[in-house]
């Protein structure tokens, strides 16, 4: 895993508050709180991290348009279930990320469409399935992957709403069963993967 980025002089160049104690917050006080102007704030650091990587690991892409509300009922539809309120948000304002962070990526609408791409994912990350279920505290029946990167390792699950889940919605970005970050929903996760890359937390923070 990458070492995070310190924190760089650059946030506030690019309209970017920092309250003074070294905390970053995504986007100036006066806008508003949208997937849209999140992308744009995840988008501007990403690129000014990108410019700060003297290894060149990092290859920034801008976000994919958003899918339409009949993609995401068709998502629904395959997945016999509604879509995180939190989640289903960002996919209608980003249809899927590639290189959201070094390979990470976050799966588009398409990835979803296909039942057995989630299966084979789910049976990726849960192959060791007892250890890694009790290593993240949750059951694969609970789970939805939503991202991966491209050596099968680090990946991002989506706790689904079902009678025996703790926390429908929670976000988990972990490597084999290592946990990195468990936020309460999508928002939280991709604010904090923002703060992340500028440099203004670490890992576990």
């Amino acid at each position: 895993m990458p070492h995070a980025l310190r924190h760089q002089p650059w946030l506030r160049e690019l309209g970017l508050d920092d309250d003074g104690r070294g905390v970053y917050r995504p986007g100036v006080a006066e806008r508003m709180n949208t997937w849209d102007s999140l992308i744009q704030d995840f988008e501007r650091v990403q690129q000014h991290a990108a410019r700060h990587d003297g290894e060149g690991l990092i290859r920034p892409v801008p976000a994919q348009p958003g899918a339409s509300e009949e993609v995401l009922a068709e998502v629904e539809r395959v997945l016999g279930q509604s879509l995180d309120t939190s989640f289903r948000a960002f996919l209608h304002a980003a249809d899927g990320w590639e290189n959201f962070f070094y390979s990470l990526r976050i799966f588009s609408t398409q990835f979803f469409k296909t039942e057995s791409s989630t299966q084979e994912i789910l049976d990726l990350i849960f192959v060791e399935r007892d250890l890694i279920e009790d290593a993240i505290g949750v059951r694969m029946s609970e789970c939805l992957p939503i991202g991966m990167n491209e050596y099968g390792t680090d990946s991002i699950l989506l706790m689904l709403d079902t009678s025996d889940s703790y926390s429908p919605g929670a976000v988990i970005w972990h490597d084999n069963g290592q946990i990195y970050v468990r936020c309460e929903d999508f928002e939280e996760f991709f604010t904090w993967m923002t703060r992340f890359q500028a440099g203004e937390i670490d890992l576990g923070s």
